[in-house]
């Protein structure tokens, strides 16, 4: 019997039907990726602005500043909601121009200002509530202009560019003597080490086809995801199993949950020697720290009086001053490295007390009342460095009245 050599053999159309199918399949499978990136794209805020750079973007002036009208969920009792208004600040809604009869206060700050608790438990959105309650019919409006990681040189510059514009009676500086001594030498769109927006970026270039895929929300979205839940596979194993399910409270931060690794804390902590050392004692950094830390709050002083408004300091103390259990750990990681002669913890306030009041630039230190309070109850969330709830409620407490006696004397200056 002779092959015919015209017939198709079977296997070729099953063959071809393969191809078609899996071509389908491939453009499917595009086409449904390229929808969710439409959607994406249409639809909130930028993955990689709220996941990858922390809710921040670059600025050519500030160096860094948040993103407006972001939303951060919030994970219950570990992290509260982040919500940012038009204008990026961690806080209500206000208009640019001062509605009339209104005594405007910019509060200027890094992350204790900024606030690692619910805004509703924040000190200044305390302290505003209060001194409208104090003051009524009086309307006073604090605007947390608080960004984390911002040193006084990127709050002198954001004064200039953003804050100045909202016309503020009173500028007050949040001072946290942790860490606002150092780098205000530098630029602040100087992109050194401690700049978010650089850390963010160099963790993202390490991420899995970084250079092809970077212009996907929807690759953004996914990495996000993954590191999210990394984290929260990390913080589960922070919080003790004992722990209670539910909180009362879901926007308060469980007094359990650690934010840094018994290690990071070390290092934060050991960051922070040099702050409380005896004048006689400091070398030549830790004088240029005070003197070009000194000149930036100098020229903030002088924009005041220039724009006819109140320039004030407020100096928030570190956990080392306050609580003995956080001191005592301090003092063993100094031992061989600072001796406790050297070391004063009523330091640094009482050279910047000293520099400020020369400069006639109204000031409060709250480190005394803090220490008070701080034998009775914790003041401090666990290893995180910040206030808890019950320490923003004290800085609220003391603030009040410097506040209130400080509007009203202004008030009478104009009749």
């Amino acid at each position: 019997m002779t092959e015919d050599r015209n017939e198709i053999p079977r296997w070729k159309p099953r063959r071809v039907s393969l191809a078609v199918n899996g071509a389908l399949a491939v453009v499917s499978l595009l086409f449904a990726l390229g929808i969710c990136e439409l959607g994406l794209r249409w639809f909130g805020n930028s993955s990689r602005a709220a996941g990858l750079l922390g809710g921040m973007k670059s600025d050519p002036d500030c160096g860094f500043v948040p993103y407006p009208n972001l939303v951060l969920k919030a994970i219950p009792g570990v992290f509260p909601e982040i919500r940012t208004n038009s204008w990026g600040m961690r806080d209500q809604e206000y208009t640019r121009q001062k509605p009339p009869g209104v005594f405007r206060i910019l509060a200027l700050g890094d992350s204790f200002a900024y606030g690692r608790v619910d805004i509703a438990f924040n000190f200044l959105t305390l302290l505003e509530k209060q001194a409208n309650q104090k003051l009524a019919p009086q309307r006073v409006e604090i605007l947390n202009a608080g960004v984390p990681a911002y040193q006084p040189v990127h709050e002198l510059a954001y004064l200039k560019k953003y804050g100045l514009a909202f016309a503020p009676n009173l500028v007050l500086l949040c001072f946290y003597v942790g860490n606002d001594l150092r780098e205000n030498d530098r630029s602040p769109n100087e992109l050194d080490p401690t700049n978010p927006i650089r850390e963010s970026k160099e963790q993202a270039e390490r991420l899995p086809f970084y250079s092809l895929l970077s212009w996907s929300e929807l690759y953004w979205s996914v990495t996000t995801a993954i590191t999210k839940a990394r984290l929260l596979s990390d913080i589960r194993q922070r919080i003790p199993e004992s722990r209670p399910s539910k909180t009362d409270d879901p926007r308060r931060i469980r007094p359990d949950f650690a934010f840094m690794s018994p290690r990071q804390y070390r290092e934060a902590l050991k960051a922070q020697m040099r702050n409380h050392l005896n004048p006689p004692f400091r070398n030549d950094w830790d004088r240029n720290n005070f003197a070009a830390t000194q000149k930036v709050i100098a020229a903030m002083a002088q924009i005041g009086r220039d724009q006819n408004m109140v320039f004030a300091v407020v100096l928030l103390p570190s956990e080392v001053q306050v609580d003995p259990d956080v001191r005592n750990e301090f003092l063993h990681l100094a031992d061989g490295v600072i001796s406790p002669e050297e070391m004063d913890f009523t330091e640094p306030q009482k050279t910047l007390t000293e520099i400020f009041q020369s400069m006639n630039i109204p000031i409060v230190d709250l480190l005394p009342d803090f220490v008070q309070a701080g034998r009775e109850k914790r003041l401090y969330l666990l290893r995180d460095t910040h206030w808890n709830e019950e320490g923003n409620t004290l800085a609220a407490k003391l603030l009040l009245e410097p506040v209130i006696h400080g509007i009203q004397t202004m008030e009478h200056a104009l009749k």
